[in-house]
Protein backbone atom coordinates (compact mmCIF):
# COMPACT_ATOMS: atom_id res chain seq x y z
CA UNK A 1 0.00 0.00 0.00
CA UNK A 2 1.53 3.42 -0.84
CA UNK A 3 1.35 6.33 1.76
CA UNK A 4 0.75 9.81 0.16
CA UNK A 5 1.86 12.38 2.47
CA UNK A 6 -1.11 15.06 2.34
CA UNK A 7 0.31 18.24 0.63
CA UNK A 8 -0.01 21.73 1.93
CA UNK A 9 -3.21 23.79 1.18
CA UNK A 10 -1.41 27.18 -0.50
CA UNK A 11 -4.47 28.91 0.18
CA UNK A 12 -4.27 27.83 3.83
CA UNK A 13 -0.52 29.17 3.96
CA UNK A 14 -1.34 32.82 2.60
CA UNK A 15 -4.22 32.94 4.96
CA UNK A 16 -1.75 32.03 7.91
CA UNK A 17 1.03 34.41 6.71
CA UNK A 18 -1.57 36.88 6.39
CA UNK A 19 -3.16 36.41 9.54
CA UNK A 20 0.52 36.52 11.25
CA UNK A 21 1.14 39.75 9.12
CA UNK A 22 -2.04 41.55 11.11
CA UNK A 23 -1.28 40.71 14.20
CA UNK A 24 2.64 41.70 14.00
CA UNK A 25 1.36 45.11 12.74
CA UNK A 26 -0.56 45.64 15.67
CA UNK A 27 2.16 44.94 18.42
CA UNK A 28 4.52 47.69 19.36
CA UNK A 29 7.09 47.59 16.55
CA UNK A 30 7.71 51.16 16.16
CA UNK A 31 11.17 51.09 14.66
CA UNK A 32 10.71 48.68 12.38
CA UNK A 33 7.40 49.70 11.03
CA UNK A 34 9.22 53.32 10.49
CA UNK A 35 11.98 51.82 8.86
CA UNK A 36 8.96 50.16 6.84
CA UNK A 37 7.00 53.40 5.61
CA UNK A 38 10.20 55.49 5.22
CA UNK A 39 12.23 52.39 2.93
CA UNK A 40 8.39 52.17 0.89
CA UNK A 41 7.92 56.02 0.14
CA UNK A 42 12.42 56.52 -1.10
CA UNK A 43 11.73 53.79 -3.24
CA UNK A 44 8.68 55.71 -4.64
CA UNK A 45 10.34 59.03 -4.74
CA UNK A 46 13.30 57.36 -7.05
CA UNK A 47 10.69 55.72 -9.22
CA UNK A 48 8.37 59.47 -9.58
CA UNK A 49 11.46 61.69 -9.10
CA UNK A 50 14.53 60.12 -10.49
CA UNK A 51 18.05 61.49 -9.55
CA UNK A 52 19.67 63.96 -11.44
CA UNK A 53 23.51 62.77 -11.60
CA UNK A 54 25.29 59.62 -10.53
CA UNK A 55 25.89 61.04 -7.12
CA UNK A 56 22.44 62.11 -6.63
CA UNK A 57 21.73 58.22 -7.00
CA UNK A 58 24.43 57.12 -4.79
CA UNK A 59 23.16 59.37 -1.92
CA UNK A 60 19.36 58.35 -2.63
CA UNK A 61 20.98 54.67 -2.34
CA UNK A 62 23.39 55.33 0.91
CA UNK A 63 20.27 57.19 2.47
CA UNK A 64 17.93 54.16 1.57
CA UNK A 65 20.73 51.57 3.10
CA UNK A 66 21.08 54.22 6.64
CA UNK A 67 16.97 53.84 7.31
CA UNK A 68 16.92 49.88 6.61
CA UNK A 69 19.13 49.50 9.36
CA UNK A 70 17.74 51.24 11.71
CA UNK A 71 15.80 48.45 13.52
CA UNK A 72 19.28 46.71 13.65
CA UNK A 73 20.90 49.36 15.89
CA UNK A 74 19.37 50.18 18.40
CA UNK A 75 19.92 52.60 21.40
CA UNK A 76 21.75 55.54 21.97
CA UNK A 77 24.90 54.40 19.55
CA UNK A 78 21.86 53.99 16.34
CA UNK A 79 20.79 57.77 17.23
CA UNK A 80 23.90 59.09 17.48
CA UNK A 81 24.80 57.53 14.13
CA UNK A 82 21.74 59.09 12.33
CA UNK A 83 22.30 62.55 13.96
CA UNK A 84 26.01 62.05 12.18
CA UNK A 85 24.74 61.38 8.94
CA UNK A 86 22.42 63.58 8.74
CA UNK A 87 25.71 66.37 9.75
CA UNK A 88 27.86 65.24 6.97
CA UNK A 89 25.43 65.13 4.31
CA UNK A 90 24.24 68.60 5.26
CA UNK A 91 27.92 69.56 4.23
CA UNK A 92 27.82 68.29 1.02
CA UNK A 93 28.23 70.59 -2.17
CA UNK A 94 25.62 71.27 -4.18
CA UNK A 95 21.48 71.37 -3.34
CA UNK A 96 18.86 69.17 -4.14
CA UNK A 97 16.44 66.43 -2.12
CA UNK A 98 18.71 63.92 -2.63
CA UNK A 99 21.60 65.74 -0.94
CA UNK A 100 19.52 67.13 2.09
CA UNK A 101 18.30 63.95 2.61
CA UNK A 102 14.43 64.48 2.26
CA UNK A 103 12.11 61.30 3.93
CA UNK A 104 15.28 60.00 5.05
CA UNK A 105 15.80 62.41 7.36
CA UNK A 106 12.14 62.55 8.60
CA UNK A 107 12.48 58.51 9.42
CA UNK A 108 15.79 59.06 11.05
CA UNK A 109 14.39 61.99 13.64
CA UNK A 110 11.56 59.43 14.15
CA UNK A 111 13.87 57.06 15.27
CA UNK A 112 15.81 59.38 17.00
CA UNK A 113 13.11 60.54 19.28
CA UNK A 114 12.20 57.42 20.11
CA UNK A 115 15.88 55.76 20.50
CA UNK A 116 16.90 58.55 22.63
CA UNK A 117 15.76 59.56 26.59
CA UNK A 118 13.84 63.13 26.86
CA UNK A 119 16.89 64.96 27.85
CA UNK A 120 18.90 63.51 25.17
CA UNK A 121 16.04 63.94 22.75
CA UNK A 122 15.87 67.55 23.91
CA UNK A 123 19.69 68.00 23.42
CA UNK A 124 19.43 66.82 20.07
CA UNK A 125 17.00 68.80 18.79
CA UNK A 126 18.92 72.00 19.79
CA UNK A 127 22.22 71.03 18.63
CA UNK A 128 20.82 69.73 15.27
CA UNK A 129 18.78 72.91 14.59
CA UNK A 130 21.67 74.91 16.36
CA UNK A 131 24.22 73.25 13.99
CA UNK A 132 22.12 73.32 10.43
CA UNK A 133 20.88 77.32 11.20
CA UNK A 134 24.65 78.33 11.35
CA UNK A 135 25.94 75.98 8.64
CA UNK A 136 23.45 77.18 6.13
CA UNK A 137 23.90 81.11 7.43
CA UNK A 138 27.39 81.49 7.39
CA UNK A 139 28.66 78.37 5.03
CA UNK A 140 25.89 77.96 2.80
CA UNK A 141 25.04 74.40 3.68
CA UNK A 142 22.48 72.41 2.78
CA UNK A 143 19.07 72.89 4.95
CA UNK A 144 15.51 72.21 4.53
CA UNK A 145 14.61 74.68 7.09
CA UNK A 146 16.98 77.24 5.67
CA UNK A 147 15.80 77.15 1.94
CA UNK A 148 12.33 77.42 3.09
CA UNK A 149 13.39 80.86 5.07
CA UNK A 150 15.20 82.19 1.46
CA UNK A 151 12.23 80.91 -0.43
CA UNK A 152 9.82 83.44 1.77
CA UNK A 153 12.35 86.10 1.63
CA UNK A 154 12.64 85.89 -2.09
CA UNK A 155 8.70 85.51 -2.27
CA UNK A 156 8.32 88.92 0.17
CA UNK A 157 10.27 91.12 -2.38
CA UNK A 158 8.90 89.84 -5.14
CA UNK A 159 5.35 90.74 -3.76
CA UNK A 160 7.17 94.30 -2.68
CA UNK A 161 8.30 94.64 -6.19
CA UNK A 162 4.95 94.03 -7.65
CA UNK A 163 3.35 96.21 -5.33
CA UNK A 164 5.62 99.03 -6.57
CA UNK A 165 4.67 98.09 -10.74
CA UNK A 166 1.21 98.45 -9.58
CA UNK A 167 1.92 101.90 -8.42
CA UNK A 168 3.49 102.78 -11.26
CA UNK A 169 7.03 103.11 -9.66
CA UNK A 170 9.82 101.77 -10.92
CA UNK A 171 10.44 98.16 -9.11
CA UNK A 172 14.38 97.47 -8.22
CA UNK A 173 14.84 93.65 -7.41
CA UNK A 174 18.29 93.38 -6.10
CA UNK A 175 19.92 91.02 -4.05
CA UNK A 176 18.38 90.63 -0.70
CA UNK A 177 21.17 89.28 0.85
CA UNK A 178 23.10 92.58 -0.22
CA UNK A 179 20.73 95.28 0.55
CA UNK A 180 19.03 93.70 3.31
CA UNK A 181 20.79 94.92 6.96
CA UNK A 182 21.48 91.83 8.57
CA UNK A 183 20.24 89.20 6.37
CA UNK A 184 22.76 86.34 7.70
CA UNK A 185 21.60 86.75 11.46
CA UNK A 186 17.50 87.18 10.15
CA UNK A 187 18.28 84.04 7.63
CA UNK A 188 19.83 82.24 11.28
CA UNK A 189 16.88 83.42 13.52
CA UNK A 190 14.03 81.88 11.58
CA UNK A 191 16.16 78.73 10.80
CA UNK A 192 16.92 77.95 13.87
CA UNK A 193 13.09 78.33 14.98
CA UNK A 194 11.63 76.77 11.90
CA UNK A 195 14.29 73.67 12.39
CA UNK A 196 13.09 74.06 16.05
CA UNK A 197 9.38 73.29 15.26
CA UNK A 198 10.10 70.84 12.25
CA UNK A 199 12.73 68.46 14.15
CA UNK A 200 11.60 69.07 17.64
CA UNK A 201 7.61 67.83 16.69
CA UNK A 202 9.49 64.78 14.77
CA UNK A 203 11.54 63.63 17.73
CA UNK A 204 8.49 64.51 20.16
CA UNK A 205 6.30 62.22 18.00
CA UNK A 206 8.96 59.44 17.91
CA UNK A 207 9.03 60.01 21.63
CA UNK A 208 5.51 59.56 21.91
CA UNK A 209 5.42 56.28 20.34
CA UNK A 210 8.54 55.37 22.59
CA UNK A 211 6.03 56.33 25.72
CA UNK A 212 3.55 54.26 24.29
CA UNK A 213 4.99 51.42 24.20
CA UNK A 214 7.03 51.75 27.65
CA UNK A 215 3.29 51.87 29.13
CA UNK A 216 2.25 49.07 27.12
CA UNK A 217 5.51 46.98 28.48
CA UNK A 218 4.37 48.53 32.04
CA UNK A 219 0.80 47.28 31.44
CA UNK A 220 2.46 44.16 29.96
CA UNK A 221 4.67 43.08 33.57
CA UNK A 222 1.92 44.58 35.65
CA UNK A 223 -0.57 41.73 33.93
CA UNK A 224 2.25 39.14 34.09
CA UNK A 225 2.62 40.18 38.30
CA UNK A 226 -1.08 39.74 38.38
CA UNK A 227 -1.03 36.31 36.91
CA UNK A 228 1.25 35.48 39.18
CA UNK A 229 -0.06 37.01 42.43
CA UNK A 230 -3.13 34.92 40.79
CA UNK A 231 -1.38 31.88 40.79
CA UNK A 232 0.44 32.16 43.40
CA UNK A 233 -2.90 32.42 45.58
CA UNK A 234 -4.76 30.22 43.78
CA UNK A 235 -1.93 27.43 45.18
CA UNK A 236 -2.78 29.05 48.87
CA UNK A 237 -6.37 28.20 48.04
CA UNK A 238 -5.38 25.06 46.83
CA UNK A 239 -3.26 24.22 49.86
CA UNK A 240 -5.33 25.51 52.71
CA UNK A 241 -8.95 24.21 50.98
CA UNK A 242 -7.51 20.64 50.74
CA UNK A 243 -4.05 20.44 52.60
CA UNK A 244 -5.12 22.15 56.05
CA UNK A 245 -8.42 21.01 55.58
CA UNK A 246 -6.74 17.24 55.76
CA UNK A 247 -4.79 17.99 58.57
CA UNK A 248 -7.26 18.80 61.16
CA UNK A 249 -9.39 15.88 60.29
CA UNK A 250 -6.50 13.83 60.59
CA UNK A 251 -6.03 15.46 63.92
CA UNK A 252 -9.28 15.24 65.00
CA UNK A 253 -9.22 11.60 64.23
CA UNK A 254 -5.52 10.79 65.76
CA UNK A 255 -7.25 12.48 68.85
CA UNK A 256 -10.24 10.83 69.35
CA UNK A 257 -8.66 7.75 68.53
CA UNK A 258 -5.76 8.45 71.26
CA UNK A 259 -8.42 8.98 73.83
CA UNK A 260 -10.65 5.98 73.00
CA UNK A 261 -7.76 3.50 72.83
CA UNK A 262 -6.44 5.07 76.11
CA UNK A 263 -9.69 5.01 77.65
CA UNK A 264 -10.33 1.09 76.78
CA UNK A 265 -6.76 0.25 78.12
CA UNK A 266 -8.03 1.52 81.30
CA UNK A 267 -11.16 -0.09 81.55
CA UNK A 268 -9.27 -3.35 80.34
CA UNK A 269 -7.10 -2.76 83.53
CA UNK A 270 -9.69 -2.29 85.90
CA UNK A 271 -11.37 -5.23 84.46
CA UNK A 272 -8.20 -6.91 85.17
CA UNK A 273 -8.07 -6.06 88.76
CA UNK A 274 -11.48 -7.26 89.23
CA UNK A 275 -11.41 -10.70 87.60
CA UNK A 276 -8.34 -11.03 89.87
CA UNK A 277 -10.22 -10.46 92.65
CA UNK A 278 -12.73 -12.76 92.08
CA UNK A 279 -10.26 -15.70 91.16
CA UNK A 280 -8.78 -15.32 94.86
CA UNK A 281 -12.47 -16.27 96.41
CA UNK A 282 -13.00 -18.69 93.41
CA UNK A 283 -10.61 -20.63 92.41
CA UNK A 284 -12.81 -22.71 90.30
CA UNK A 285 -13.75 -19.59 88.35
CA UNK A 286 -13.61 -19.78 84.89
CA UNK A 287 -12.48 -16.94 82.62
CA UNK A 288 -15.62 -16.90 80.34
CA UNK A 289 -15.55 -16.60 76.18
CA UNK A 290 -14.19 -14.07 73.94
CA UNK A 291 -14.79 -10.08 74.40
CA UNK A 292 -14.97 -7.12 72.56
CA UNK A 293 -13.37 -4.15 74.14
CA UNK A 294 -15.74 -1.76 74.37
CA UNK A 295 -14.57 2.17 74.73
CA UNK A 296 -15.68 5.74 75.52
CA UNK A 297 -18.23 7.03 73.72
CA UNK A 298 -19.74 3.55 72.52
CA UNK A 299 -17.09 3.08 69.91
CA UNK A 300 -14.89 -0.76 69.62
CA UNK A 301 -12.76 -1.72 67.84
CA UNK A 302 -13.94 -1.81 64.84
CA UNK A 303 -14.67 2.02 65.30
CA UNK A 304 -10.98 2.49 65.86
CA UNK A 305 -10.24 0.66 62.60
CA UNK A 306 -12.72 2.67 60.95
CA UNK A 307 -10.81 5.86 61.99
CA UNK A 308 -7.38 4.76 61.57
CA UNK A 309 -8.84 3.62 57.66
CA UNK A 310 -9.74 6.96 57.21
CA UNK A 311 -6.57 8.77 58.30
CA UNK A 312 -4.69 6.50 55.79
CA UNK A 313 -6.77 7.57 53.09
CA UNK A 314 -6.96 11.52 54.37
CA UNK A 315 -3.05 11.27 54.79
CA UNK A 316 -2.88 9.87 51.09
CA UNK A 317 -5.10 12.56 49.75
CA UNK A 318 -3.23 15.09 51.00
CA UNK A 319 -0.48 13.90 50.19
CA UNK A 320 -1.42 14.03 46.54
CA UNK A 321 -2.52 17.38 46.61
CA UNK A 322 0.97 18.70 47.78
CA UNK A 323 2.05 16.17 44.94
CA UNK A 324 -0.61 18.67 42.68
CA UNK A 325 1.06 22.32 43.78
CA UNK A 326 4.69 20.79 43.60
CA UNK A 327 4.20 19.70 39.82
CA UNK A 328 2.05 23.29 39.24
CA UNK A 329 5.25 24.52 40.63
CA UNK A 330 7.76 23.20 38.43
CA UNK A 331 5.96 24.42 35.31
CA UNK A 332 4.52 19.99 34.63
CA UNK A 333 1.21 21.07 34.90
CA UNK A 334 -1.70 23.71 35.10
CA UNK A 335 -3.85 25.03 38.31
CA UNK A 336 -6.89 23.22 38.29
CA UNK A 337 -8.88 26.48 37.68
CA UNK A 338 -6.71 27.21 34.85
CA UNK A 339 -7.54 23.86 32.65
CA UNK A 340 -10.52 23.92 33.57
CA UNK A 341 -11.26 26.78 32.10
CA UNK A 342 -9.82 25.97 29.01
CA UNK A 343 -11.71 22.42 28.99
CA UNK A 344 -15.19 23.58 30.07
CA UNK A 345 -14.86 21.61 33.06
CA UNK A 346 -15.16 22.22 36.92
CA UNK A 347 -13.31 20.49 40.12
CA UNK A 348 -14.14 20.87 43.10
CA UNK A 349 -14.72 19.20 46.34
CA UNK A 350 -17.53 16.83 45.63
CA UNK A 351 -16.96 14.42 43.07
CA UNK A 352 -15.56 11.20 44.76
CA UNK A 353 -14.00 8.61 43.27
CA UNK A 354 -14.70 5.04 44.21
CA UNK A 355 -11.11 4.35 45.32
CA UNK A 356 -10.95 7.30 47.22
CA UNK A 357 -12.20 7.29 50.84
CA UNK A 358 -11.76 11.27 51.36
CA UNK A 359 -14.95 12.47 51.12
CA UNK A 360 -13.14 16.23 49.46
CA UNK A 361 -12.76 15.41 46.37
CA UNK A 362 -11.45 14.72 42.87
CA UNK A 363 -12.19 15.83 39.65
CA UNK A 364 -15.75 16.95 39.37
CA UNK A 365 -15.89 16.12 35.07
CA UNK A 366 -19.02 18.91 34.69
CA UNK A 367 -21.66 16.14 33.59
CA UNK A 368 -23.53 15.67 36.56
CA UNK A 369 -26.14 18.08 37.99
CA UNK A 370 -24.91 20.46 40.64
CA UNK A 371 -27.50 19.43 43.00
CA UNK A 372 -26.79 16.09 43.07
CA UNK A 373 -22.69 17.09 43.28
CA UNK A 374 -23.62 18.96 46.53
CA UNK A 375 -25.79 16.20 48.05
CA UNK A 376 -23.51 13.59 47.31
CA UNK A 377 -20.80 15.95 48.90
CA UNK A 378 -22.62 16.95 52.01
CA UNK A 379 -23.90 12.89 52.50
CA UNK A 380 -20.05 12.44 52.70
CA UNK A 381 -19.44 15.16 55.02
CA UNK A 382 -22.13 14.33 57.63
CA UNK A 383 -21.27 10.86 57.78
CA UNK A 384 -17.24 11.92 58.30
CA UNK A 385 -18.69 14.39 61.01
CA UNK A 386 -20.43 11.67 62.55
CA UNK A 387 -17.13 9.61 62.26
CA UNK A 388 -15.56 12.35 64.43
CA UNK A 389 -18.45 12.64 67.02
CA UNK A 390 -20.02 15.60 65.54
CA UNK A 391 -23.72 15.45 64.64
CA UNK A 392 -25.57 17.60 62.70
CA UNK A 393 -28.44 18.39 59.67
CA UNK A 394 -28.09 19.30 56.16
CA UNK A 395 -30.41 20.02 53.90
CA UNK A 396 -29.82 20.81 50.20
CA UNK A 397 -33.46 21.93 48.69
CA UNK A 398 -33.33 23.17 44.63
CA UNK A 399 -35.91 24.96 43.74
CA UNK A 400 -35.09 25.02 39.63
CA UNK A 401 -32.49 23.71 37.51
CA UNK A 402 -30.42 26.24 36.43
CA UNK A 403 -27.21 26.25 34.71
CA UNK A 404 -24.24 26.64 37.20
CA UNK A 405 -21.54 28.62 35.95
CA UNK A 406 -18.21 26.50 36.34
CA UNK A 407 -16.78 29.60 38.83
CA UNK A 408 -19.91 29.61 40.78
CA UNK A 409 -19.68 25.58 41.25
CA UNK A 410 -16.65 26.28 42.07
CA UNK A 411 -16.90 28.73 44.91
CA UNK A 412 -19.67 27.05 46.59
CA UNK A 413 -18.02 23.71 46.39
CA UNK A 414 -14.96 25.60 48.03
CA UNK A 415 -16.86 27.13 50.79
CA UNK A 416 -18.58 23.96 51.86
CA UNK A 417 -15.47 22.58 52.00
CA UNK A 418 -13.92 25.43 54.16
CA UNK A 419 -17.64 24.96 56.27
CA UNK A 420 -17.09 21.55 57.14
CA UNK A 421 -13.56 22.06 58.31
CA UNK A 422 -14.35 24.98 60.74
CA UNK A 423 -17.06 22.29 61.93
CA UNK A 424 -13.77 19.76 62.96
CA UNK A 425 -11.82 22.93 64.19
CA UNK A 426 -14.47 24.62 66.07
CA UNK A 427 -18.60 22.70 66.83
CA UNK A 428 -19.03 21.52 69.97
CA UNK A 429 -19.35 17.93 70.14
CA UNK A 430 -21.40 15.42 71.89
CA UNK A 431 -24.45 17.05 71.36
CA UNK A 432 -27.83 15.51 69.23
CA UNK A 433 -27.28 18.54 66.32
CA UNK A 434 -24.24 20.02 66.51
CA UNK A 435 -24.44 22.32 63.45
CA UNK A 436 -27.07 23.10 61.09
CA UNK A 437 -26.52 23.55 57.29
CA UNK A 438 -29.17 24.39 54.33
CA UNK A 439 -27.74 24.74 50.65
CA UNK A 440 -30.81 26.53 48.37
CA UNK A 441 -30.83 26.56 44.59
CA UNK A 442 -33.04 28.83 42.48
CA UNK A 443 -32.94 30.53 39.23
CA UNK A 444 -30.83 33.38 40.61
CA UNK A 445 -28.38 32.58 43.31
CA UNK A 446 -27.31 29.93 45.77
CA UNK A 447 -27.52 30.24 49.22
CA UNK A 448 -25.83 28.71 52.03
CA UNK A 449 -26.62 28.97 55.43
CA UNK A 450 -25.09 27.50 58.60
CA UNK A 451 -25.20 27.77 61.92
CA UNK A 452 -23.50 25.41 65.21
CA UNK A 453 -22.71 25.70 68.18
CA UNK A 454 -19.57 26.67 69.38
CA UNK A 455 -17.08 24.84 71.87
CA UNK A 456 -15.17 26.36 74.35
CA UNK A 457 -11.18 27.17 73.10
CA UNK A 458 -9.40 25.86 75.25
CA UNK A 459 -11.30 22.37 74.38
CA UNK A 460 -10.79 22.18 70.97
CA UNK A 461 -8.09 20.51 69.27
CA UNK A 462 -7.02 23.99 67.78
CA UNK A 463 -6.40 25.51 70.55
CA UNK A 464 -2.75 27.18 71.11
CA UNK A 465 -2.50 26.64 67.24
CA UNK A 466 -2.31 29.42 64.71
CA UNK A 467 -5.87 29.80 62.82
CA UNK A 468 -5.97 30.62 58.94
CA UNK A 469 -7.43 33.29 56.93
CA UNK A 470 -9.70 30.24 55.32
CA UNK A 471 -12.84 32.11 55.24
CA UNK A 472 -11.20 35.52 54.08
CA UNK A 473 -10.14 33.50 51.05
CA UNK A 474 -13.89 32.41 50.86
CA UNK A 475 -15.49 35.63 51.17
CA UNK A 476 -12.88 37.23 48.83
CA UNK A 477 -14.23 34.75 46.08
CA UNK A 478 -17.79 35.12 46.84
CA UNK A 479 -17.42 38.89 46.76
CA UNK A 480 -15.46 38.73 42.86
CA UNK A 481 -19.14 37.16 42.18
CA UNK A 482 -20.82 39.52 43.28
CA UNK A 483 -22.06 37.27 46.18
CA UNK A 484 -21.72 38.64 49.92
CA UNK A 485 -21.13 36.27 52.99
CA UNK A 486 -21.48 37.20 56.36
CA UNK A 487 -20.39 35.02 59.16
CA UNK A 488 -19.94 35.95 63.20
CA UNK A 489 -20.40 34.13 66.66
CA UNK A 490 -23.55 35.29 68.81
CA UNK A 491 -24.54 33.78 71.91
CA UNK A 492 -21.94 30.11 71.71
CA UNK A 493 -22.81 30.04 68.10
CA UNK A 494 -21.61 30.73 65.03
CA UNK A 495 -23.37 31.75 61.86
CA UNK A 496 -22.28 31.70 58.05
CA UNK A 497 -24.81 32.73 55.72
CA UNK A 498 -23.73 33.57 52.19
CA UNK A 499 -25.81 34.39 48.63
CA UNK A 500 -23.50 33.77 45.55
CA UNK A 501 -25.44 34.74 41.51
CA UNK A 502 -25.74 32.92 39.18
CA UNK A 503 -24.87 35.43 37.33
CA UNK A 504 -23.67 38.85 38.29
CA UNK A 505 -26.86 40.76 36.67
CA UNK A 506 -29.39 38.89 38.52
CA UNK A 507 -28.45 40.29 41.90
CA UNK A 508 -28.74 43.86 40.57
CA UNK A 509 -31.64 46.36 42.31
CA UNK A 510 -35.01 46.00 39.94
Amino acid sequence: MTVTNPQPNPSNASQTARSGLRTWWREPHFLEKNTILGCTLIVFELVLFPPESPVQMLLALAWLGLVAVIPFVRGVPCAIMLLAAMAVCALLPGQGWWTSGGTAVVTALLAVGYLLPQRGAVAAVLGYAAFDAVGYAFAGTNSIGGSAIRGMIGVINDIVADDMTAIGAVPRRQDVASTLPQYSMIVLVFTFALDLMIVGFLVVFGAAFRRGDEANERAARSQRMLERITREQELAHMIHDSVANDMSTIAMLAWRAKAAIAAGTADDAADGATDGAKCGSDVNGASGGPRVSVVSDGLDEEDIADMLDAIYERSHHALDRVHEVIDVLNGRRMLEHDRNVEDGTETGPGAVSEDDGASEAAEVTGIAPFDAQVEKYVEDQDRAMARLGIRGISRVRCDATPVVPPSVRRTVMNLLEEIYANLVRHCAMHTNTAYSLFVTVDERCVRINEVNALAVESDTLTYGHRHGDGLAFQRAAVESLGGVLHASAQDGAWTVNAEIPLDRLSMLPL
